[in-house]
């Protein structure tokens, strides 16, 4: 391209500022302007751009090529001033569609999720050495650019659907994400807009590499030529299975007959692996290599306004995400609510557009379930004339019909203030909206900061059992690690087994035989305990123990019915129900459960002394050694944490429990007993199993008091106050 003079209308939009850098990349001569001043205005005059803040008749130079977007009007005093001098005049999308003539463009379109897709599929052409030329809508973090011209043969970009510019360029590949009403200011009818996507998808220049999603219902019912991909059944790339990790996620993907097993990609969200999914398909389709889609999908960074961490201030995590349309919404908050589980989860919405507000008025309301409490401000116009019946107050209403109590509204100009007054530790809040909300998380963690509000924390322990040693000194540990600059720590000294035993039965997890019985039943007719035992088939040796005390108090194991019937009258000195059950021979293993909704599993212990624990045993100087993890294989683990999900489910868990199971000989699991209340002193075996899954005691205590502030929202919001912290 022979080298010119370009003049930028608009320069400082994330689309148009790739143009220019793109430009620049080519030695072309580059200079622009835009209303207000911005980072990405700085970044081009680093760059070499000529730059200016504020548009003037005379702005514009005798000798350029005007570029401009669809967000310029007419009247555009540079828009004015550049048709009278008759220079040349390219939209956005013609210069885009200039710029990849000698390259094969990868379009990536839809409704939601081009910014993400695109520059995934970037980065992964990048680290597989083809050096792409991209231009997407969004910095990408390994980059900090949003734009880079490459000399490899591929072009990467989106392809816009909001003015139709998306049909002015034949793709070599590309990708549909999915399809719904949006821009309809612009198209009129959904037909129009669904015939659009189907002109887009015809004009694909080889069907294998066209990849679209199966999932949407719109460009299922358009069955393009290409290859689907989704969780559906029938979709040609097929989705079987998923998970959220720390990371990111994992999914396995069923293609062409083959299972890629464990993808990983470094992005949380159901979404975002259908994104993943579409980007690993058309690699595939052009020949890179498995293990680097692997590798780059691993690596891969983010872009900038994508699910963005900005920062913490007091324990309080601020994110910031451009979404505005009702199912980017929904789809963010959910992968948020997956990764921060139990926190509460605060919403701090700016509406983007009168044009949109009034399309989607009745679906915005149903985007925050996951929301614990929405803080919604002023809709921001992006230029855009106010239409009569749209307002932000309109839209409040319509909201507060479905989201009640735990919708509220700040004004923007006092924003940052108001909202860091509803905030507590522990939260995590999201700037949400494609507008100047994004500005407001920093000032919203440095108010909140001044603020440094704390909780009144009270730790129970002691009670009135011969445990009551542990107790005090699990207490102790708990009130040692809580940071006092966030919580105010009193301290207050002050399950039933058999039940869980049945409620394991019924949910088939496997349980030794046993029998319950009471005070009364076995001072009638001691004997009747052994008749018990013989009709139900139970063998010896036999542990007898109380039902309501922990594992090691009076516990007895007895070979003989005469020994039971001595153990037996121990243990009921000591409680009014006991449980006899037969004896599983083999391994003990332990394992550390956490969470209320969202239940998370430890690395497993193996207690290494077989046998009767007595207290001092267990508690004493010389603790039971145990091992972390426990040495089993990769099939008894998969095992062993389904089994105790599924015990900790059945039971209804809450906050914490420590789940014992027997291994046996022959390699079965048996559920032993279900601790909720596990010991917490500096010999036990809960933190330590939790410290060898990488959390610190301080970080387990602080888990603690999230799930006990959910466990209190919920509790509030059945009472019908749903807005506590």
């Amino acid at each position: 391209m022979q080298k010119q003079t370009y003049h930028f209308i608009g320069m400082g939009g994330i689309g148009m500022s790739a143009l220019a850098r793109i430009l620049l990349q080519h030695g072309h001569e580059v200079q622009g302007s835009d209303a207000s001043a911005s980072t990405l205005l700085e970044e081009l005059q680093k760059e070499g751009a000529t730059v200016r803040v504020g548009q003037q008749e005379g702005g514009v130079p005798p000798h350029a090529t005007v570029v401009y977007s669809t967000d310029i009007k007419e009247h555009n005093i540079e828009f004015v001033s550049a048709k009278k001098m008759g220079l040349p005049m390219l939209h956005r999308s013609d210069l885009l569609a200039r710029l990849m003539l000698e390259k094969k463009p990868l379009l990536v379109t839809g409704t939601h999720g081009k910014t993400t897709t695109s520059a995934l599929l970037a980065h992964v052409l990048i680290e597989a050495k083809l050096d792409p030329t991209f231009v997407v809508g969004g910095i990408l973090h390994s980059l900090q650019s949003n734009a880079r011209a490459g000399k490899g043969d591929y072009f990467v970009a989106e392809a816009d659907e909001s003015d139709g510019s998306f049909l002015k360029t034949a793709a070599f590949g590309a990708i549909v994400t999915n399809l719904e009403n949006d821009h309809l200011d612009f198209w009129k009818t959904e037909a129009a807009l669904d015939a659009a996507f189907g002109a887009f998808c015809a004009q694909v220049k080889k069907s294998e590499h066209l990849i679209w999603c199966y999932d949407d219902e719109r460009l299922a019912a358009l069955r393009p030529k290409g290859i689907s991909y989704g969780f559906c059944m029938g979709a040609d790339c097929r989705i079987v299975s998923h998970e959220q990790t720390e990371q990111g996620s994992l999914f396995d993907l069923l293609y062409e007959g083959h299972l890629y097993r464990r993808i990983p990609v470094a992005l949380y969200g159901r979404h975002n692996v259908l994104n993943a999914a579409a980007v690993f398909a058309l690699c595939l389709s052009l020949g890179i290599p498995e293990e680097q889609i692997r590798q780059a999908l691993q690596s891969f960074r983010g872009t900038h306004r994508r699910l963005e961490f900005k920062g913490e201030a007091h324990r309080l995590k601020m994110y910031d995400d451009y979404g505005h349309h009702p199912t980017e919404i929904a789809a963010t908050l959910r992968a948020l609510r997956d990764h921060i589980r139990e926190r509460r989860l605060v919403a701090i919405f700016q509406p983007h557009r009168f044009t949109r507000v009034r399309d989607q008025m009745d679906h915005f309301a149903t985007s925050f379930a996951d929301a614990d409490l929405v803080l919604m401000t002023d809709i921001y116009s992006a230029r855009e004339a106010p239409i009569e019946g749209v307002t932000t107050e309109i839209l409040f209403e319509k909201m507060k019909q479905t989201l009640g109590a735990k919708l509220h509204y700040l004004p923007r100009a006092s924003l940052e203030r108001e909202a860091a007054e509803w905030l507590q530790p522990f939260d995590v809040a999201i700037t949400i909206g494609a507008g100047d909300v994004t500005h407001a998380g920093k000032p919203i963690l440095d108010h909140f900061a001044k603020r440094a509000p704390k909780y009144t924390i009270g730790v129970l322990c002691g009670g009135t059992s011969v445990e009551h040693e542990v107790s005090l000194r699990s207490g102790k540990t708990v009130v040692d690690a809580l940071d006092r600059t966030l919580c105010d720590v009193k301290l207050f000294r002050i399950d039933k087994e058999a039940w869980t035993k049945q409620i394991a039965i019924l949910h088939n997890i496997p349980t030794a035989p046993f029998i319950e019985i009471d005070r009364l039943q076995f001072m009638r007719d001691p004997k009747k305990l052994l008749q018990q035992i013989a009709e139900r088939h139970i063998s010896y040796p036999i542990y007898v123990k109380p039902v309501h005390l922990g594992s090691s108090i009076a516990v007895s194991r007895a070979i003989t019915p005469d020994e039971v019937i001595t153990a037996a009258k121990e243990a009921f000195r000591v409680d009014d129900h006991i449980l006899v059950e037969q004896e599983i021979r083999g391994r003990e293993i332990e394992v550390s459960v956490l969470g209320n909704d969202y239940v998370r599993i430890a690395a497993p212990a193996e207690m290494m002394k077989s046998g009767l624990y007595t207290y001092e045993m267990k508690y004493g100087n010389q603790p039971i050694e145990k091992r972390i993890p426990a040495p089993i294989t990769e099939s008894q683990l998969g095992i062993l944490r389904e089994l105790t999900h599924r015990t900790y489910v059945a039971l209804h868990g809450q906050g914490l429990a420590r789940i014992d199971f027997f291994l046996d000989e022959e390699g079965h699991f048996w559920l032993n007993e279900v601790n909720p209340f596990p010991g917490f002193t500096t010999a036990s075996g809960y933190p330590k199993m939790w410290a060898a899954s990488g959390l610190t005691i301080q970080q387990l205590c602080e888990e603690f008091l999230v799930l006990a502030l959910h466990k209190s929202r919920r509790q509030a919001t059945l009472r019908g106050s749903p807005c506590g912290p």
